[in-house]
């Protein structure tokens, strides 16, 4: 069901699966092509709690949803009013690492998400392409765009009835742990590194026992 609106559109969203997906929009129609833009999006969290590992703003490639973006993303849990110039000196909940292909922008430590509470990214840095659509309907949850070029008001101006594609993908917790199966993979990765540390203590003792005789 995640990438259910994605593949109605004959797109398959090309991100790494191991995250639970806790937003996405993933129907766009346009695409814009000049580098022009710094923008943003809001997004609301789930009924339940979760954490943000990264966000990515999406755009089509052949039959693929792929992450586009450049420079850094700067989280915030109300909405930024400032100018593009002035974002780097505000303070955000949290500040991405710089736009990563593969992944979007990932953020240095995982954000602890309120329940059913509006949140905002905006990117720091203007890049092209990005993609959105005309949803009709503010009611879904999913937020809405920001964006506007520099030589107008130099801000993040209300973009009314559009959204960026995009996707956060994070964590769901259930008694602030992960999810049955984020923490199975958790387990299996804990299994691992208790095996490779085991090892390295037998192969110690291998050697120390070779030297006594």
């Amino acid at each position: 069901m995640k990438n259910a609106l994605a593949l109605a559109l004959g797109l398959t969203l090309s991100l790494p699966t191991a995250a639970d997906i806790i937003s996405s929009y993933l129907e766009p129609t346009r695409t814009w092509s000049s580098a022009t833009d710094q923008i943003g999006q809001s997004f609301l969290s789930p009924d339940q709690e979760s954490i943000l590992n990264s966000f990515a703003f999406l755009t089509p490639v052949g039959s693929n949803l792929v992450p586009t973006g450049a420079g850094r993303l700067y989280l915030f849990d109300t909405r930024y009013f400032g100018t593009y110039e002035s974002i780097s000196f505000s303070s955000p909940l949290a500040i991405s690492e710089p736009f990563s292909p593969e992944n979007g922008y990932v953020f240095y430590e995982p954000v602890s998400l309120l329940e059913a509470t509006m949140y905002y990214v905006y990117s720091d840095t203007r890049f092209a392409p990005f993609s959105w659509g005309y949803p009709g309907s503010q009611s879904d949850g999913l937020g809405v765009a920001y964006g506007g070029s520099p030589q107008a008001t130099h801000s993040y101006d209300l973009q009314t009835g559009v959204k960026f594609a995009y996707v956060v993908n994070g964590e769901f917790l259930l008694n602030g742990i992960p999810e049955a199966s984020s923490y199975s993979v958790l387990i299996f990765g804990a299994g691992i590194a208790a095996a490779l540390v085991l090892g390295r203590r037998r192969a110690k003792w291998a050697a120390v026992r070779a030297i006594e005789q």
